[in-house]
């Protein structure tokens, strides 16, 4: 059996060494290398990386809690940053042996004093840092999370606690915490030796069989569980026959035909056993592989993850594989947009009889000198006293442009300027957003300037003493002075 290591507490518990320092916390992942594992490890390339939690508000600060082989005398700490910028650099911690917390400012090359005191636990809280930007996979910025490279507990004989790098020790999982076998209904117990630096990468590491080298297996089928336990998962089995020596094959690439999104073509030469296709891509179920007289294939998932069929013996030549399903689904995509025909033809088809006159458009409110006052009350809340004399000067503007020009001319100005302004300040935004990594340019004066203007033109052509009711007065009194110079 081949195991693999999952990170996560069980994996600590096994790595951790009795005459060692060791460090518990909370952190942004759980990987042995970048968890509170690695404050502890003797390797400055590691480093532990606060919960990005901590960074918002009112957050607890990111601490990390520091367990001695025993108790002893603890007079200071010599605390190494990271490598590269991430994770940022605390600037001051508070400290805490069981006298009280102590507080100390951070310098680079100096290890911090403290208040001597006997302990076998060290409490080290990140109090201050300052603020790192960090650019996502997509694109945008957000603030980085502290952390530290490496903690030293120091004593008054130096440092507290073996200094090596712990990846170059070997642990070991005993016969009794060990991964289980169960086949036939026979569990064996199994146990597990390798470095930390093999579990920390991920490597494939064996588990031995205790107490015998053989497992019984009955003729037909068996079935075959492995339980691994918290710490592992499994990676491949490897089932072999004292006295027989399995045939090793080496993989052969096959020559490809077509290779498009849903049809691939293989050719396969004939052979006499049985052999397998692996195509290193996940599976799928609605793949299918056919052979050159339309025989379907017999799917199989190999190595858990990739698509796979098995090939008859005889059987050779052209191998199609298709994503059936494919067509049906670009089907109906096209025929949705075939249906759109219709409905575009229904909406342009005239009609028969004119439609209902619906009456008068509803009002919500009447009084424009209340949504006046309404919008000056409103521009003062956002912009102070500025936002109250721009919608003064604008309505000024306004009543000056409709008596010069006309009350379509004065709509029409209303509207552009509220576009315009609002996209001018879009623009300049987008420029400097925010969290981005030159600096927020959204207080500028000129961005809020031009966001103010577009928000009081949509505000004045929308109060019911607009242009739109100007146009409308005007229209009505034009009406009445025709009729009675008709009379």
């Amino acid at each position: 059996v081949w195991l693999r290591a999952r990170p996560g507490p069980a994996l600590n518990d096994i790595v951790e060494q009795p005459d060692r320092v060791t460090a518990r916390g909370d952190a942004d992942v759980v990987d042995l290398q970048g968890s509170a594992f690695a404050a502890t490890d003797g390797d400055p390339r590691t480093a532990w990386t606060a919960e990005e939690s901590a960074l918002e508000p009112d957050a607890p600060r990111p601490t990390l809690t520091l367990d001695l082989p025993s108790p002893q005398l603890v007079t200071g700490l010599d605390i190494a940053t990271s490598l590269g910028t991430l994770p940022v650099a605390p600037s001051r911690v508070a400290v805490n042996l069981g006298n009280g917390p102590q507080v100390r400012d951070l310098d680079e090359d100096t290890p911090i004093e403290l208040t001597p005191h006997i302990t076998d636990r060290v409490v080290l809280s990140v109090v201050g840092w300052r603020d790192v930007l960090d650019r996502t996979v997509l694109g945008f910025s957000k603030l980085a999370a502290p952390g530290l490279a490496e903690v030293t507990v120091l004593g008054s004989d130096g440092p507290i606690g073996a200094q090596d790098s712990v990846y170059d020790r070997e642990v070991t999982v005993g016969c009794d915490e060990g991964p289980m076998l169960t086949v036939g209904g026979t569990s064996y117990r199994t146990s597990v030796t390798a470095t930390v630096a093999e579990l920390a990468a991920g490597a494939e590491v064996p588990a031995t069989l205790c107490g015998t080298g053989l497992v019984g297996m009955t003729a037909g089928t068996v079935d075959l569980d492995v339980v691994p336990g918290a710490a592992f998962t499994v990676s491949s089995l490897d089932l072999s026959v004292p006295g027989i020596d399995m045939p090793v094959t080496d993989p052969v690439e096959l020559e490809m035909g077509t290779w498009t999104e849903n049809l691939r073509e293989l050719h396969v030469p004939a052979g006499t056993d049985d052999r397998l296709i692996v195509v290193p891509e996940s599976t799928n179920v609605g793949w299918v592989a056919r052979s050159e007289d339309g025989t379907e294939l017999t799917p199989v998932v190999v190595d858990g993850w990739q698509q796979g069929w098995i090939v008859p013996a005889g059987t050779g030549g052209l191998v199609t594989v298709e994503f059936a399903t494919d067509r049906w689904y670009r089907l109906g995509i096209f025929g949705g947009l075939l249906l759109l025909l219709p409905v575009f033809v229904l909406a342009l088809w005239p009609r028969r009889r004119p439609a209902p006159d619906p009456g008068p458009a509803p009002r919500t409110w009447r009084s424009g000198v209340a949504g006046f006052v309404g919008l000056i009350a409103a521009a003062t809340v956002v912009a102070g006293a500025v936002g109250a004399g721009v919608v003064l000067v604008a309505a000024g503007a306004i009543a000056v442009a409709a008596a010069r020009w006309g009350v379509a001319v004065a709509a029409r100005i209303l509207v552009a300027t509220a576009g315009t302004a609002t996209m001018f300040a879009m623009a300049l935004l987008s420029t400097g957003p925010w969290r981005s990594p030159d600096g927020y340019v959204g207080h500028s004066l000129l961005i809020q300037f031009a966001a103010l203007v577009g928000l009081v033109a949509v505000g004045l052509a929308a109060l019911p003493g607009g242009p739109t009711r100007w146009r409308r007065s005007q229209r009505w009194k034009a009406r009445r002075v025709g009729s009675s110079t008709s009379a």
